[in-house]
């Protein structure tokens, strides 16, 4: 649940499990650019 509140904890937990094209897929399917940039700055 928390993470459907903070899409950073779902996609920053990928990324700590070396999950990086899930992760990519998850910050895009939100069509989120902020989220996108973030994930890129990791």
């Amino acid at each position: 649940v928390e993470a459907r509140l903070d899409p950073t904890k779902e996609v920053g937990r990928l990324v700590s499990e070396h999950k990086f094209e899930e992760a990519f897929v998850a910050a895009l399917q939100r069509t989120d650019l902020s989220l996108v940039s973030w994930l890129c700055s990791q």
